[in-house]
């Protein structure tokens, strides 16, 4: 990391030596999620370093969240070019780039997927299908797990057993719930903490970071262990505009971007130790399930996105698994 922030340093003073003639690059940029999570705050994190490490070469404008631009609309806006940057998870857009599934259904983290060509391909894929630049795969040490309002039933298999439970989730958590038996249901992040009070839900799929940002637990108490998929957040560059700018700015952002990358990764693996200690703290238990078990429910979890990827498009379905995934 030491060697992007020099690198980015090096540029600009390169670029000042040189003189002035040419304008900074100025992007605009949302977020799918809400700006008061701790996901956002990663985002206008990276943000600031950019706009500081590379000024005068490139400025990245924070138009908002979803109270700028509904998250629904994010990945076709930046498909389109009324935005040049987006920030969330890349299962907000299924119907655009199914290999996505790839992230949550693989257990390689993001530094071995630079090496082994995982990001590239998924990258290229970005371009073809979105007309975007896959810039950065930030957060890639989150987990996801089940939270409950009540102590979840194992069955003779010490697998949750959660028949009759509705239970709210993203689209990439469907299969994954209905196969344990819950009632999968679909409610906007912003929607949810009314859905928990009044017990139309519960119990919620939700990453291992952020929960207590919503004040979510006040109403869960138990959660599931282990944790299954992997975060999926990715920042994306509209091609068009990415293409439109000179090597100096681009070099600047995939630095910056790595550089992020790397960082919020052992940010985000001690927010998972601390949060886990202040959720238990304040009272949420944690149903640790056997190692046996565990094994069949993470196995399951996987199959499902791996499932889901081969019924929507199964080019790349056989390349990604190689690169993404390993047999636990």
């Amino acid at each position: 990391m030491r060697q992007h922030a020099m690198f980015a340093a090096a540029l600009v003073a390169g670029l000042a030596l040189a003189g002035g003639g040419r304008a900074e690059e100025v992007l605009r940029a949302t977020s799918m999620l809400p700006l008061g999570t701790v996901y956002s705050q990663s985002f206008i994190s990276f943000i600031e370093r950019v706009n500081m490490e590379a000024a005068g070469v490139v400025r990245i404008n924070l138009l908002g969240g979803p109270e700028a631009l509904p998250t629904a609309e994010q990945a076709n806006a930046v498909r389109s070019g009324i935005v040049d940057m987006i920030y969330g998870p890349s299962s907000y857009y299924p119907g655009d780039v199914p290999e996505t599934d790839a992230f949550v259904g693989g257990n390689v983290p993001p530094a071995e997927l630079r090496e082994n060509g995982g990001m590239a391909l998924l990258n290229e894929i970005h371009q073809q299908k979105l007309n975007a630049y896959l810039l950065s795969h930030p957060e890639g040490s989150l987990g996801f797990h089940i939270y409950l309002t009540q102590l979840p039933v194992l069955d003779a298999a010490g697998l949750p057993d959660l028949d009759g439970l509705r239970v709210r989730g993203a689209q990439l958590y469907r299969e994954f719930f209905m196969g344990l038996g819950a009632t999968y249901v679909s409610i906007k992040v912003p929607e949810v903490y009314t859905a928990l009070e009044r017990g139309t839900v519960a119990g919620i799929g939700w990453p291992s970071v952020g929960l207590m940002d919503l004040s979510w637990d006040n109403f869960l108490t138990h959660r599931i262990d282990p944790h299954y998929f992997q975060g999926d957040i990715v920042i994306l560059v509209n091609l068009d505009r990415w293409n439109a700018m000179d090597e100096i700015a681009r070099n600047a952002l995939r630095e910056l971007g790595l550089a992020h990358e790397q960082r919020s990764y052992a940010v985000f693996t001690d927010l998972g130790l601390e949060e886990d200690a202040e959720m238990q703290r304040r009272g949420i238990e944690v149903v640790t399930l056997s190692d046996a078990a565990a094994k069949k429910y993470r196995r399951q979890a996987y199959e499902t996105a791996w499932a889901r990827l081969k019924s929507r498009d199964d080019t790349h379905y056989e390349a990604l698994r190689r690169l993404f995934y390993r047999e636990e």
